[in-house]
């Protein structure tokens, strides 16, 4: 059965007459006395569009070579996931329309939701609905089983009659882990992560520092940054441990990531 919004009961509840209540086998509409006729026209003509699109769908379900869901933005839950989707993570749609917005966590990192979720909502204020957007998402179907990333793909499912979008689609397909490219595709993503979580850290060196650290990157002694710089070598040992609390790091390897992350090499 759907949810409606809690703004729809409130807005019913303040009509004293209300005549006629229909029930189908997905959802009701409720008739109101006069005035409201034109509402209900649109009600009905949007629920028509959602249950003829899905209806399409369902009749080619079994025909995709992954994992294909239809989101409802307006509360965050899952309308449709088809057989392929249901069979990796064993469940069902009845189990996934309970879980409710617990879905995501159950089954997804939440570490790439900070990469992702701009661009969703980036894509949902788009007016055009052949616009799209894709990311990496790292999936898993139990706690004690291993994340698996996926290359998802998001568009506008369905909108309103005031043409907000209220429904999105997505295609989901997992990354074949023993193709060459996988490994890459690991570590630009670890690299993304990093760069995410310490830019805070690094937006507080001065440029003398990251000038400093670029070359204890590159493997230069401090007499040597020293030389380069025109500071004396004591200054270069001052600056070195300052980076070091700075960044919270205390070896070259971390040194060296941070320069690589930030562009410096």
């Amino acid at each position: 059965m759907i949810q409606y919004p809690e703004h729809w009961l409130k807005l019913l509840f303040r009509f004293k007459s209300i005549h006629i209540y229909f029930l189908t086998y997905t959802h009701f509409w409720v008739f109101l006395g006069k005035g409201d006729i034109s509402y209900k026209h649109r009600y009905m003509k949007y629920r028509d569009e959602l249950n003829s699109k899905l209806e399409t769908l369902i009749k080619v379900e079994n025909d995709f070579p992954g994992a294909v869901i239809i989101h409802d933005i307006q509360d965050s839950t899952v309308v449709y996931m088809n057989p392929w989707g249901l069979r990796y993570l064993g469940t069902s749609i009845e189990q996934l329309q309970t879980q409710g917005t617990d879905y995501h966590s159950i089954y997804f990192n939440q570490d790439d939701h900070q990469d992702y979720a701009p661009k969703i909502f980036n894509l949902l204020q788009s007016r055009n609905d052949d616009e799209h957007t894709t990311y990496f998402q790292q999936v898993r179907r139990a706690l004690c089983e291993p994340w698996v990333w996926f290359l998802s793909c998001t568009k506008i499912y369905l909108r309103n009659e005031k043409g907000e979008p209220t429904h999105i689609i997505t295609t989901s397909i997992p990354v074949d882990a023993s193709h060459f490219l996988t490994n890459k595709i690991q570590r630009l993503l670890d690299e993304n992560l990093f760069l995410s979580a310490q830019l805070p850290l690094f937006a507080k060196l001065s440029k003398r520092e990251q000038e400093i650290l670029k070359l204890i990157a590159l493997g230069k002694s401090n007499k040597e940054i020293a030389s380069d710089l025109f500071i004396a070598e004591d200054t270069v040992k001052t600056h070195r441990k300052k980076l070091k609390v700075k960044l919270c790091v205390d070896n070259q390897y971390d040194m060296v990531r941070y320069a690589q992350s930030f562009n410096l090499i």
